[in-house]
């Protein structure tokens, strides 16, 4: 639970600043009633696999499209090591790849 209070406020729309996530996702090892009670006193809502549950809680789903978006970016050798002392040409080669792969999206769709 320190880590959800240690959550800085997210930005978003106007007004004031939201200070906690609504939803938390995890594994079956967070889903334990100390963890479950305190996301219930912070109106949280958990996404936590249930014990003695068949596999299956909905994680893969909610990640697979970030880590498939890692993936792909990941497949620019330069980028799976990093060279360059100075982060700017660094983060240049991310938008780069980035960009390539939106192309071939687009590509495809078109």
């Amino acid at each position: 639970m320190a880590l959800i209070d240690a959550i800085t406020p997210i930005r978003g729309r106007r007004g004031r600043p939201r200070r906690r996530p609504g939803d938390a996702y995890g594994d079956r090892a967070y889903g334990t009633p100390a963890n479950k009670s305190g996301l219930l006193r912070r109106r949280i809502k958990d996404h936590f696999a249930r014990p003695r549950t068949p596999h299956g809680s909905g994680l893969g789903r909610v990640r697979q499209v970030v880590e498939r978006a890692l993936a792909w970016v990941g497949h620019a050798r330069r980028l799976k090591i990093r060279y360059e002392k100075l982060p700017a040409p660094h983060r240049a080669l991310h938008y780069l790849q980035m960009a390539r792969m939106c192309c071939r999206i687009i590509e495809r769709d078109f």
